[in-house]
């Protein structure tokens, strides 16, 4: 699937270098299972179990079916969205690993011990970005939206190896969350030049014609993969970061300090796009 989408300029001044984002980035909450961090309260007798959306991470697991054993996910609360009555969840004052408010300050690596000696897992094992793309789910009682693999599960009974990017092909870089729906790598961004004030993008390139045709390019459109197993009805909401190059709150915090690398793994640089789309077929 190829979209591109029609944004329009509200402002007064032109609009350069429009960056649309497809790509993962860190808006979901970890909610661990109901499992303690170490069996037996003692991280020294045995390693810890990790919680990322990966095999090859997941302590003693061996036989590549992991969804009785990876994190939960819930969709953070950015702009309003969604709200807490619809799953949203927000944690403005805590700063640990896999919250809400919380972004990773290094490029180390969190170590633990064990009576092996040093198991070294990812940063990411905690607070690792996450696919774009939620679903809504229609309980008895509520309307929620929820990653894309507690849907599969509680829902569609989707197996590991019906998922996009499934473990037997794709091994250790299986996230279960994006089962369903999922941008490409290297299709996952798209650029337009220049939105003129109180216009949308197509609008621009056809200036006094309005009949004038538009031609979108590879470069305009982000590709997105879809499982064939999607119930018709199922309802999803991606949620886009757009930037563009003349702005002045998009590389430079109020202060006029730059913003750390880190930040560009969340929503602050960026202007959010929700767009939620009805799967009819």
């Amino acid at each position: 699937m190829a979209l591109s989408l029609n944004l329009k300029n509200n402002s007064n001044s032109t609009m350069a270098g429009v960056q649309v984002l497809a790509n993962d980035w860190d808006h979901m909450k970890l909610t661990t299972p109901s499992d303690p961090i170490y069996s037996d309260g003692n991280p020294n007798n045995d390693p810890p179990f990790s919680y990322i959306n990966s095999s090859t991470n997941i302590t003693g697991l061996d036989n590549g079916d992991i969804s009785g054993f990876i994190a939960n996910h819930s969709p953070c609360i950015y702009e309003g969205f969604p709200k807490v009555t619809e799953g949203g969840v927000t944690d403005e004052t805590t700063t640990t690993p896999g919250s809400c408010s919380y972004f990773s300050t290094t490029n180390q690596d969190l170590n633990f011990d064990d009576t092996n000696g040093t198991t070294v897992f990812s940063k990411y094992v905690e607070d690792s970005p996450q696919p774009i793309c939620l679903v809504q789910l229609n309980d008895e009682n509520e309307t929620r939206w929820v990653s894309q693999d507690h849907f599969r599960r509680s829902t569609l009974a989707l197996e590991d190896k019906d998922c996009l990017n499934n473990p037997s092909m794709s091994s250790e870089s299986f996230n279960p969350n994006e089962c369903l729906i999922r941008s490409l790598p290297g299709g996952n961004t798209s650029i337009f030049g220049k939105i003129d004030p109180q216009k949308t993008w197509a609008e621009t390139l056809r200036g006094e014609d309005p009949d004038a045709n538009v031609t979108f390019t590879p470069a305009n459109t982000i590709l997105f993969e879809v499982n064939k197993w999607i119930q018709p009805g199922t309802r999803f909401n991606c949620r886009f970061r757009v930037r563009f190059t003349n702005c002045n709150d998009c590389f430079t915090r109020a202060d006029g300090s730059e913003f750390k690398d880190r930040d560009y793994t969340g929503h602050t640089p960026f202007k959010l796009i929700n767009f939620e789309f009805t799967v009819l077929d």
